[in-house]
């Protein structure tokens, strides 16, 4: 378990802006994962596992899905309450 985030964006083809989603294995085989416009607050949804589920394997499915759909891997993330995306290239 880490508190950092695999982040991925995608921007729109129709012009409707650059959206983030960002995805974390969390505690007791759960999937945290975070989406939204990019620079706004990012939504949020728990997803809890079957404990027949692995959640690393079922975190590369979805970020593969992600891959197809267009989106972008950006690289690894802190987000913060309020949606703030800080790259961990950037923290010190």
């Amino acid at each position: 378990m880490t508190d950092l985030y695999d982040l991925y964006r995608n921007d729109s083809p129709a012009g409707q802006g650059t959206k983030d989603w960002a995805i974390k294995v969390s505690a007791g085989n759960e999937l945290t994962v975070m989406f939204g416009k990019t620079g706004s607050k990012l939504r949020t949804r728990v997803l809890k596992l079957d404990s027949g589920t692995d959640a690393r394997s079922e975190l590369i499915q979805r970020s593969s899905q992600k891959l197809s759909e267009g989106y972008s891997m950006i690289g690894k993330a802190r987000i913060d309450d309020k949606g703030n995306v800080t790259l961990a290239q950037d923290i010190e």
